[in-house]
């Protein structure tokens, strides 16, 4: 639904979502120095998730997935900050 006002052009929230498609959500837009940073902390905290002994909001085999493929996908990354794909188990 459209309003045209004076002042306001408002589009609204219901008229449709767009969908991100996969190239958007794969780019990360952050220097490559705080993009490792921010990959690093991804890491330790689904390492964090799968090695819990307290109930949360994600299960412990998807934590441990997600953990085993940022290891896998950034492998030198991981090394250099001691993390192990046999951390998790």
């Amino acid at each position: 639904m459209l309003s045209f006002q004076p002042a306001v052009l408002w589009l609204s929230s219901k008229a449709g979502a767009r969908v991100p498609h996969a190239e958007d959500l794969r780019k990360m837009n952050a220097g490559p120095g705080i993009r490792d940073a921010l990959l690093v902390h991804r890491m330790w905290h689904w390492r964090t998730q799968a090695k819990r002994l307290y109930p949360a909001n994600c299960p412990k085999w998807k934590a441990r997935k997600n953990y085993l493929f940022l290891v896998r996908k950034h492998r030198a990354l991981a090394e250099r900050h001691g993390l192990r794909e046999t951390d998790v188990f």
